[in-house]
């Protein structure tokens, strides 16, 4: 009895010590499990922090070579634009040395210049050498101003009424008797501080003439007006000639379109494409009921001074 008992104690004891040595040995392998189960998660969290990282570094250069073709596509427009706008400068100015001589040789056409010669040469054999001493300085002042407003985009109105004042006296010694003029100015215009294109009018003027007045009966009559019209300078050549549709029917070519007006219309869109307010041009034929009674030229010009 007393064996068993004893060996009743020791299997307690034993019992009791593999119960404590289990449950030590459960909560150590549960702390692995843990432990490596967090290392794993940490590890995982590392990997897709790395993974992260790297797709942020490949859209980071992604972006960065984005930029970088952008800023070249970019940097090629701007030097292609640079170029094709200096190419067109290039041909405007050309375009526009071409229209100046074309202008130049029309208002220096060797009828006028021999027609106005050969009317200083009647004063001389007239003996009227003070008439023909005068007229002969406005010629020489007109061919110098005309060369040297040819070289020119803009001039001050007071040279171009300067001129145009030369023009027209000489035009009416040229056909003495056949026509006259007035040239009015509007007091608000400041002549001496506004500029205009130089010789916008005197193709229209020896039209006029020409085509206009010579062909009538009676004597012709040219006014030339520069009026003050909100921020506009508006320039009238206006005729108490036949009119463009008679003057048509003499030359038989209704569908002809004056070299002046081609010129002039060719130099107007050079000219405006560096003005914000346009250049306008218009051609206005006049009636006195039914009849022709002449042609009227307008030029509305946008202020501007020598200066600029």
């Amino acid at each position: 009895m007393g064996d068993y008992e004893t060996a009743l104690k020791y299997y307690k004891k034993y019992k009791a010590i593999e119960d404590s040595i289990f449950s030590e040995n459960k909560h150590k392998t549960v702390a692995e499990l843990e432990i490596r189960f967090e290392t794993q998660k940490k590890q995982q969290e590392l990997e897709l922090l790395q993974q992260t990282n790297r797709n942020q570094e490949l859209e980071i250069r992604k972006n960065h070579y984005l930029v970088i073709g952008l800023i070249v596509v970019l940097l090629s427009i701007i030097i292609i634009s640079l170029l094709i706008l200096r190419q067109n400068k290039m041909k405007d100015a050309q375009k526009n040395l071409m229209l100046e001589q074309k202008l130049l040789r029309l208002q220096m056409n060797p009828h006028f210049i021999f027609n106005t010669l050969t009317a200083i040469q009647n004063f001389i054999y007239k003996s009227q050498q003070k008439e023909a001493a005068n007229f002969l300085s406005r010629f020489a002042k007109l061919v110098r101003l005309i060369l040297e407003n040819s070289r020119e985009e803009y001039i001050s109105l007071e040279k171009e009424l300067t001129t145009l004042e030369y023009y027209l006296q000489l035009q009416e010694l040229r056909f003495k008797g056949k026509t006259s003029y007035d040239l009015y100015v509007d007091d608000k215009l400041e002549v001496d501080f506004l500029a205009i294109p130089p010789m916008l009018a005197q193709p229209f003027i020896e039209n006029a003439i020409e085509h206009g007045i010579l062909p009538k009966k009676d004597k012709g009559h040219i006014s030339v007006r520069f009026l003050k019209k909100e921020e506009f300078i508006l320039f009238e050549v206006e005729d108490n000639g036949i009119g463009r549709v008679e003057s048509a029917k003499i030359k038989k070519e209704e569908s002809h379109k004056s070299l002046a007006t081609a010129l002039t219309n060719e130099r107007l869109v050079i000219l405006n494409k560096r003005l914000r307010n346009k250049i306008m041009l218009n051609i206005e034929d006049l009636y006195e009921g039914s009849e022709a009674s002449g042609t009227k030229v307008s030029f509305s010009i946008p202020y501007r001074t020598p200066d600029n």
